[in-house]
C-alpha cells in the first residue's frame, strides 16, 4: 500500500530585527490547511503550478489595508500560525500533537517514520523541532513520551538514540570526540546505513535530554546576516526501537532531520568559511530539490528517468525516508517577512512537489 507524504508548514511570527526594521508580513495561516500569498505580490510568483486555488479573505482589520483582496493559497496536510504574544510552549504542545505523536504511536506499531524540516535560514525549523528549555519541540516531547512509555510497560522496550550532522558533506558523530568523517553506503537488508555511527542506551528522558545538549553543543553553528544561530550543518537524529512481547518482536526507528537553511549570498554577507558552508548546504539542498522534482514527475507518470540520490549525501541519507519503507511528514518553516518572499514562495512550491510523492510504509 503506498502513501502521500504527510506535509505541514509553520509560520513564524515577524522577529524583533524584522520588526524594527519595519518589515510587513506577505504571508499569513488562512485557516488549519492553508498558506496564503497577498495577490498584490503575484507578479513576482514565476509560472508553473504554484496556484492551489484562488479565494477571497477577510483580515478582520488588522490594519493591513488589504482586506477583501485575492491571495493565491497553498493547500497543506495541516498549518500552524505562531502569532506573537500566544504561549510558546502551548503552540509547541500542538505542533507535538498533529506531527510528533503520530510518528511515536507508528513506532510503537513496527512502522518506522522520518520527520524533516525544510525552510530558508531563520525561518524556525530548529525551534519546531527542538525547541528551548521552557517550550520543547517535537524531539524531546516524543523522547520524553516514549521514554514514560517504557518505565510504564509491561513488555520489553528498548531504545537507542543516535546523533549525526552533515557538515560540508562530511558526515560526522555528534557523541563522539572525533570529528573524522564517517562513510555512509546501501545494505541489500537494512538500506542506507553509517558504520561507525555510535548509538546510546536510553533509558530515561533525562538520560536522553543529556544526549541531546551534547549533540546540540557539537552540531556547527554560526552567524550570518540572515540569522545570528545559523545551523552550518544538517543534523539527523535516530531513535531505534525494538519492543519485545511474548507473541513477536517489534522493530523500527524515527528518524528526525533538521536541514540547514538555504540561503542567498547577499543576504547572508557571508565569506570565507561561511561562506564554503553556504555553498555546501545550498548545493545539497539543490540536489535535494532535484531528487524531489524527479519523484514527483515519476509519481504523476510523467517521467521514468533516474533518481540522482547519490548526488549528494544528504539525499542518499533521506533515499529511505523518500521511496523507502518510511511513513514521512515534511514540516515547512516560513518567514512571513517581505525580505525573505522569494525564498519563502520556493518552500511553497518544494511544498507541493513533495505532497505528489508516494512512500510504501511497512
Amino acid at each position: 500500500m503506498e502513501d502521500r507524504i504527510r506535509v505541514t508548514a509553520r509560520l513564524r511570527p515577524l522577529s524583533v530585527q524584522e520588526e524594527e526594521r519595519g518589515e510587513t508580513c506577505a504571508f499569513f495561516v488562512q485557516d488549519e490547511r492553508t498558506i496564503a500569498v497577498w495577490s498584490g505580490l503575484e507578479r513576482d510568483l514565476p509560472g508553473g503550478q504554484t496556484p492551489v486555488r484562488r479565494t477571497s479573505v477577510d483580515t478582520g482589520g488588522t490594519g493591513s489595508n488589504r482586506d477583501g483582496l485575492d491571495v493565491t493559497a497553498f493547500g497543506f496536510d495541516a498549518t500552524f500560525d505562531s502569532p506573537a504574544g500566544v504561549d510558546s510552549a502551548a503552540l509547541q504542545s500542538h505542533v507535538y500533537q498533529q506531527i510528533g505523536r503520530p510518528l511515536l504511536q507508528d513506532a510503537l506499531e513496527g512502522i518506522s517514520g522520518c520527520l524533516f524540516a525544510y525552510g530558508i535560514s531563520g525561518s524556525g525549523k530548529t525551534f519546531s523541532l527542538l525547541g528551548s528549555g521552557e517550550a520543547p519541540g517535537v524531539l524531546p516531547r516524543l523522547a520524553d513520551e516514549l521514554l514514560q512509555m517504557k518505565s510504564e510497560a509491561t513488555e520489553e522496550l528498548s531504545v537507542k538514540a543516535a546523533f549525526l550532522e552533515l557538515y560540508n558533506e562530511n558526515l560526522v558523530d555528534l557523541l563522539s570526540d572525533c570529528r573524522e568523517p564517517l562513510r555512509l553506503y546501501e545494505s541489500s537488508t537494512e538500506g542506507v546505513i553509517v558504520p561507525g555511527l555510535s548509538e546510546r542506551e536510553v533509558s530515561g528522558p533525562n538520560e536522553f535530554a543529556e544526549l541531546l545538549d551534547l549533540a546540540t553543543k557539537n552540531r556547527s553553528v554560526g552567524t550570518t546576516g540572515a540569522n545570528i544561530h545559523s545551523s552550518r550543518s544538517h543534523a539527523l537524529i535516530q531513535l531505534r526501537l525494538v519492543r519485545t512481547s511474548e507473541d513477536c518482536i517489534t522493530r523500527a526507528k524515527v528518524h528526525i532531520v533538521d536541514l540547514a537553511g538555504s540561503e542567498r549570498q547577499k543576504r547572508a554577507k557571508s565569506e570565507g568559511t561561511r561562506m564554503k558552508e553556504g555553498i555546501h548546504i545550498n548545493v545539497s539542498l539543490s540536489v535535494l530539490g532535484l531528487v524531489i522534482s524527479r519523484l514527483s514527475e515519476i509519481a504523476q507518470g510523467r517521467n521514468h528517468c533516474s533518481v540522482p540520490f547519490r548526488d549528494s549525501k544528504l539525499t542518499f541519507l533521506l533515499k529511505d525516508s523518500l521511496v523507502g519503507s518510511a511513513r514521512t511528514q515534511v514540516l515547512i518553516a516560513l518567514s512571513p517577512a517581505m525580505s525573505s518572499y522569494e525564498e519563502s514562495v520556493s518552500s511553497l512550491r518544494f511544498a507541493q512537489s513533495v505532497k505528489r510523492i508516494a512512500v510504501r510504509p511497512v
